[in-house]
């Protein structure tokens, strides 16, 4: 009978036992991919070099703070007679555009506010449901800051857009991520307000 009891209590530790090692495989392995998700995106953050750009538009210029160098402008005329610089800079983790809008055929540019009621109806029509508008004063110019979200193609994006004039050249900048992209959202958080306005020089 002892020798039942024994064997009975041996075997139940085994068990015990058995159900801490794979406990602790577990854990062990749950702290694993903790630690390669942290260096991987680490490590992604790592290959972006933050620097600043002058960007030069009519008697305008400004400087502005990137992720990686942006390329010269395509050179468009709008609808209305426009001449605009579009700087484009699509990559996986976000898009930054960036739009400096000059006379062309029509001499009068359209002012900050009816260009911010132009951008929310363009919002709007994206299903942009949360948008804020803010006044915001960035070094050399004060300027409105769009932000909110909207889905395209199953995704949501996070936008900040950002509009002001200066030496009659309306810049419309816009920052865009996927929401659920950690490393696109760094990337704003670290360059989000950093466009300095470049005073014009005299003579």
């Amino acid at each position: 009978m002892n020798c039942k009891i024994l064997h009975y209590k041996r075997g139940e530790q085994v068990k015990v036992k058995i159900k801490r090692i794979i406990i602790a495989c577990l854990l062990g392995i749950i702290v694993l991919i903790g630690i390669s998700v942290a260096m991987s995106r680490n490590s992604a953050l790592d290959t972006i070099s933050y620097g600043h750009q002058v960007i030069q538009a009519g008697h305008s210029e400004i400087n502005i703070a990137l992720p990686f160098e942006i390329g010269g402008p395509q050179q468009l005329e709008s609808d209305n007679g426009y001449v605009v610089d579009t700087y484009q800079a699509p990559t996986q983790h976000i898009i930054i555009d960036i739009e400096a809008w000059q006379p062309g055929r029509n001499p009068t540019l359209p002012t900050v506010e009816a260009n911010v009621k132009e951008l929310t109806h363009r919002f709007e029509l994206n299903g942009v449901t949360d948008l804020v508008t803010k006044d915001v004063q960035l070094e050399g110019a004060s300027t409105v800051r769009m932000e909110g979200t909207y889905r395209s193609r199953g995704l949501t994006y996070r936008f900040y857009q950002y509009a002001f004039e200066s030496n009659g050249v309306l810049w419309n900048i816009l920052y865009q991520y996927p929401v659920d992209d950690t490393i696109g959202a760094d990337i704003v958080q670290q360059i989000q307000d950093h466009i300095q306005v470049i005073p014009k020089k005299e003579g």
